[in-house]
């Protein structure tokens, strides 16, 4: 019949057919990711070198030393992994199957060493806390893993319940249940980390189809749960103080607070100049990590907090939009996911260093010096990017177990009789 349509063209071979433009051209969320994560990275190579150095250590830094010391090792081990997990296969992660993803086995392990560290002589304690486990030469938080792969795993379950997780005893239970003991193994030495993926867990929870009134009446029990840990122990208790009453102890209590908040009001609008800031010579403690955003506004200025600001934004903004276009529920979900991750600790870093929160060990992502956490937020980042490749896909049919979409059929392959078509 003349003017009829194949019916084994695919929607993306129809776009092109009539004369739509190569979508391989064209601006994707993922290009944003990349974009402001290597900016993030870069920003958090450059200042956190500057903010390591300190009174009589010699020679000036150079070029060669922020290229090729360590730290510049970690920035590229941080983008080898987000290339690698560009190019990953989401359909696998996404496999319904009860042993079809490694997600889940993933997250359960992660659990487990964290648990590990309160076994005698397996943790490492710095700085007061039995925070690191230390294998070989390799260091790392164990609790690092768990907020990144246990909010995964609920997103990958959640995709895979679908409409059963607005049952308490249906699709809902083993998420909720893998999130407390998360919360509760990692709360013990680490209570920021563990609220960070309490709140995470929830929004993904939410967004998963957890009904709203179950998630009112789990709040009463995180709010104890949040309660009991910070009366817990006395240096919670003394952070709380210093909270409420900021300028009572300068040389105590409130020192840290004081350092903070007089780094990022000495750099006024343009800064001191990159390496010039006074505040890391001793008086700002954990000012590559968990302070470094004061670091960047007494040498950057407003300017550089503000271009802080905006590629995080972009980073997360990215990662939504990469939800809003993602052919699954699993893709949606783990975009979200990322999103609220990034999102969220981003948040409380920077209330922490301007006063308007309590003290707490929370980096900045992709700034704050760290290899772990470089590591695994570059990955997951690389993950969404992933999901956003999969989406530009044309249309096909879907995969029962994963959910992914499978490839086009061939013109030499059977096709389904079209209703309609002669």
């Amino acid at each position: 019949m003349s003017g009829s349509i194949d019916p084994r063209l695919s929607p993306g071979d129809c776009g092109l057919a009539c004369g739509a433009s190569d979508s391989r051209s064209m601006w994707r969320p993922r290009h944003g990711i990349i974009l402001a994560a290597l900016g993030l990275l870069g920003l958090g190579l450059i200042v956190s070198q500057s903010a390591g150095l300190s009174v009589g250590t010699g020679e000036p830094l150079t070029i060669t030393d922020v290229l090729m010391g360590s730290t510049a090792m970690r920035a590229a081990g941080a983008v080898g992994f987000l290339v690698l997990l560009m190019h990953s296969p989401v359909s696998r992660l996404a496999d319904r199957r009860p042993f079809g993803s490694p997600l889940p086995l993933l997250a359960l392990i992660a659990l487990g060493l964290v648990m590990a560290l309160h076994i005698p002589g397996v943790g490492v304690s710095r700085n007061g806390a039995v925070r690191w486990m230390q294998i070989g030469p390799l260091g790392f938080q164990p609790s690092e893993l768990t907020k990144w792969f246990v909010p995964l795993a609920i997103a990958w379950w959640a995709a895979r319940a679908g409409r059963r997780m607005d049952h308490l005893f249906g699709g809902l239970t083993p998420p909720l249940l893998l999130l407390v003991l998360t919360v509760a193994a990692v709360g013990v030495e680490d209570l920021g980390t563990a609220a960070v993926i309490a709140v995470v867990g929830g929004l993904v929870l939410l967004a998963g189809g957890m009904r709203l009134s179950l998630t009112l009446a789990v709040l009463p029990f995180a709010a104890t749960m949040a309660v009991f840990g910070v009366l817990s122990e006395q240096y919670r208790r003394d952070r709380i103080t210093a909270f409420m009453r900021p300028f009572d102890d300068p040389e105590g209590l409130n020192y840290h607070m004081i350092q903070s908040l007089t780094a990022i009001t000495g750099g006024g609008p343009g800064g001191r100049g990159l390496g010039n800031g006074l505040q890391k010579f001793g008086y700002l403690l954990e000012d590559t990590t968990d302070f470094i955003f004061t670091v960047i506004c007494e040498e950057l200025g407003l300017s550089g907090a503000a271009l802080v600001l905006f590629l995080i934004a972009a980073l997360v903004g990215s990662c939504l939009a990469v939800g809003g276009r993602a052919a699954t529920p699993f893709g949606r979900l783990t975009a979200f996911s990322v999103a609220c991750t990034v999102g969220v600790q981003a948040l409380v870093n920077l209330a922490v260093v301007t006063g308007l929160a309590p003290t707490k060990g929370i980096a900045l992502p992709l700034v704050s010096h760290g290899g772990t956490g470089w590591w695994m937020t570059a990955a997951c980042l690389g993950l969404v990017c992933a999901i956003d490749r999969d989406a530009d896909r044309p249309e096909s049919p879907l995969d029962v177990h994963s959910g992914a979409p499978l490839r086009p059929a061939s013109d030499h392959e059977p096709l389904p009789a079209a209703a309609g078509v002669a």
